[in-house]
């Protein structure tokens, strides 16, 4: 059973990055702006200023409850329907595709030919894969819950640079655990995004808390992207 306190208080330390959009679009262009995903909601708060439609869309009932309190003005749903989706419409998924994999072919038909512009904000790997440094395992093997180390080795392993990163982002969710390890932070295939639509904008970057505490848990230094900021237009 998922957390929520400690959840929620997680997804707010990358509040700052998911608003990265805010100075790089003008939402007077939008009649529509939908959160996919959307949490308690933070997002659509803070672009609530009256002049549009404001959507949420999250299929647990909670977090819809949790965020119509959040935000009274906007409109909280489990599904997106294609309807939404227009020229005029911002979509934006923060911290959500790489959770979706079983529901991207629905997805895509939503968002294909819709000329709708999509906003994103999830991990991806932007490094150069390859054999994990020995020296690197060591100090994950020695410093790690030994517990938590072997679920993740037997699901995803522990032999590429990939994989490393992918702890590093995934060990400190202690409390939500369980559910934190079904998900592969870096399962998604964003040439299937790049091939709905034209990249206008994207940034490859390392949150700089999680550089922080890896050092300071693990003294590695994160030195390839673990995140994007990305913004389509789709076609």
């Amino acid at each position: 059973m998922r957390n929520y306190n400690t959840y929620l208080k997680g997804m707010e330390k990358g509040n700052s990055e998911k608003l990265f959009f805010l100075d790089k679009i003008n939402l007077d262009g939008f009649n529509t702006i939908i959160d996919f995903g959307c949490g308690k909601g933070d997002i659509l708060k803070a672009c609530a200023d009256g002049k549009r439609l404001l959507i949420g869309i999250d299929h647990d009932p909670i977090m819809r409850e949790i965020a119509q309190k959040n935000v009274p003005s906007a409109t909280f749903l489990p599904k997106l329907e294609r309807n939404m989706l227009d020229g005029k419409t911002l979509i934006i998924f923060s911290s959500v595709l790489h959770e979706i994999e079983d529901y991207w072919t629905e997805l895509e038909k939503l968002l294909k030919g819709s000329h709708a512009t999509v906003v994103v904000r999830d991990m991806r790997f932007t490094g150069t894969d390859g054999t994990l440094d020995k020296t690197e395992l060591a100090k994950i093997v020695h410093k790690s819950n030994p517990h938590m180390l072997a679920e993740f080795v037997k699901r995803y392993g522990l032999s590429r640079r990939k994989d490393l990163y992918h702890w590093l982002l995934k060990y400190s969710y202690v409390d939500n655990w369980e559910l934190e390890l079904k998900e592969n932070y870096f399962s998604f295939d964003y040439n299937k995004l790049f091939a709905l639509g034209k990249v206008v904008y994207e940034n490859n970057y390392t949150l700089a808390f999680k550089k922080k505490k890896v050092k300071q848990d693990y003294d590695i230094d994160l030195t390839d992207g673990t995140h994007t900021q990305l913004i389509i237009k789709l076609d």
